[in-house]
This record gives structure tokens, sequence and C-alpha cells, in this order.
């Protein structure tokens, strides 16, 4: 995504815009903040992309193209997958998703997978789900702890002060 706040380094112009063309099919409701999820996903796509080795990010590349290509080249559409309407956007991702052209239907399945990782890794739906990772982890850490006896802590623990010792 090439805009003021945001510069890719790895996606091309058209990857962010078939990325973009995909968010409504895939996302389950549309984020409260569009725009800056928008970001988010380019940004959190763009580091996985860093990360591959350059064998990867080619066929990543290349993915993204065929998948974009492929309703002309296998419904003779006279349209990109970017460029088409929701309802045939939505169509298509379905049919790909049950294809058996692997090619496509693993770059989908890896695309759909890190939108959605962005996506619930929202604090708005960490509100909607009723998850709260660092409450969880605080009460799992302090169950452990009281589990093992131990009775040092730390000044933000929120269980009560010192455990008592087991009884023999």
């Amino acid at each position: 995504m090439r805009d003021g706040n945001m510069h890719s380094l790895i996606l091309k112009p058209f990857e962010c815009r078939l990325i973009e063309s995909l968010l409504p099919v895939i996302l389950p409701s549309i984020p409260v903040q569009e725009q800056r999820f928008r970001r988010r996903v380019m940004y959190h796509i763009d580091r996985f992309l860093i990360k591959m080795p350059l064998l990867f990010r080619w066929l990543f590349h290349l993915g993204a193209w065929l998948f974009d290509v492929s309703p002309i080249l296998f419904l003779s559409r006279p349209q990109r997958f970017h460029r088409s309407p929701l309802t045939f956007r939505q169509y298509w991702t379905d049919r790909t998703y049950r294809t058996s052209v692997m090619p496509l239907y693993r770059w989908f399945h890896i695309i759909r997978g890190l939108i959605l990782l962005v996506y619930y890794s929202q604090d708005e739906q960490h509100r909607r789900m009723r998850y709260y990772p660092a409450d969880w982890v605080k009460f799992n850490v302090m169950k452990r702890r009281r589990k093992l006896n131990l009775v040092e802590e730390a000044p933000h623990d929120s269980q009560p002060s010192r455990f008592q010792p087991r009884s023999s």
C-alpha cells in the first residue's frame, strides 16, 4: 500500500488492491475502523513476506497474479478478480476454496489465514468474544505458582498476597 502513512516494501500496488478486494469476502464483519484495519492487514502481510525466502516471495507474487487473472483464464470472464462485483468475488472465493487447482487453493488459503489472523487479533474482536489474553495469562501463572507453592511475588500480581504453605 503506497499512501502517506504506509510504504509497502514487498507488496505490489496490484496485490494491495487484490487483498483489499478480498476483505469484504473473507471477513465476518467490517471492522469499526476500516481504514486502520486495511493498513494493519497490508503491514502484517508485508512483514510476513519480508521474513520469507526470496523464492517464496516470488511464488507469492506469482500466486497473487494467478488468482487475480484466474476468472479470465478459467471462466473466460472479461474482468480480473479485484475489478469484479462483490457477488462474483464471493462466488469465486467459494469455488477456489473447493478447487483441485492446488496453486490457487494454497495461495488463497494463506492469504485468507493472514487476513483472519489480523482480524481476530484486534482488541475489538477480543472484547466481542470476551477473550482477554493478558488476564488469562495472569490467572494461569498465579494458578501454577499456587500449585508449586511459590512465595515470591511481583508488584503487579492480581492475586492475594502470600500463598499459604501446604500443611503436611
